[in-house]
């Protein structure tokens, strides 16, 4: 039997299947502590093979704004990607339909590519004001290009998106949902402002004001985007599909007979 644990807390059923596990695939290093050590290896999450490929700014930016102009190869654009999940974050559409205009109105570089999720999306949709440098879409099909056209990236704290945020190198804004299993994505999100310097803004904490300052403590300081940017990049596990492929096939061939 094998165990792949994706968040840095691990759930229930893992814990109590893991005695009988040969290995223990890990995200997080933090996660080794709740298994046997020698039954761990912490290799990551196995991402999109989109996610590994180049993609210029200029070229991401020009398929969400493609009237956009020579803006979107101005080293002062700044384009900020808010992520609410396939269903939607309710907390996060709200706090970001009360800032997005202002922001705009006092930012004239910036725009927003704001992924609302399903069932956020009509009455967002019916709220928001028209404005160039704002995209509204339930959903983002070209995640790569979405990732890529970002500066910083306002997100939930899911297992994947962290590790996507980490293998593109992306500084973040994260706001754990707290209605998951064992509170996983708050955890998540701390490992993540250890390992990648990510902010934390926890769903009591969350309000527009809230939400527009911490944009621009990190849009505002590109010695800070760097530095969050570097850290992120430190700390992914690209290969982690081809690490933990490797490893199962090396536990394969020892259990075969011969």
């Amino acid at each position: 039997m094998v165990i792949m644990e994706q968040n840095a807390f691990p759930g229930v059923t893992n814990r109590m299947i893991a005695p009988y596990a040969a290995k223990i695939f890990l995200a997080f290093n933090a996660c080794v502590k709740h298994f046997s050590k020698e039954k761990c290896s912490v290799y990551g999450n196995p991402v999109r093979l989109s996610m590994r490929r180049y993609v210029s700014k200029v070229v991401a930016r020009t398929h969400f704004f493609p009237k956009a102009g020579s803006m979107v190869g101005d080293d002062k654009t700044q384009v900020l990607l808010v992520l609410g999940g396939s269903a939607g974050a309710a907390a996060i559409n709200i706090a970001v339909l009360n800032m997005y205009y202002n922001m705009l109105q006092e930012h004239k570089n910036r725009f927003i590519i704001w992924q609302t999720g399903a069932e956020g999306y009509s009455e967002m949709e019916s709220l928001v004001k028209n404005n160039r440098r704002l995209l509204l879409t339930p959903f983002l099909h070209a995640m790569d290009l979405a990732y890529a056209a970002a500066d910083v990236v306002v997100s939930r704290a899911g297992a994947m998106t962290c590790t996507e945020i980490l293998t593109t190198g992306k500084p973040s804004i994260l706001i754990p949902s707290p209605n998951v299993a064992d509170d996983h994505q708050t955890n998540n999100a701390y490992i993540m402002a250890d390992v990648a310097g990510s902010k934390v803004i926890t769903e009591d904490e969350l309000g527009s004001r809230s939400l527009e300052i911490a944009i621009d403590e990190v849009l505002g300081n590109e010695d800070l985007m760097a530095e969050m940017s570097e850290k992120a990049l430190r700390a992914a596990r690209p290969n982690a599909s081809a690490d933990i492929a490797k490893c199962i096939l090396s536990l394969v061939k020892v259990s075969s007979p011969k």
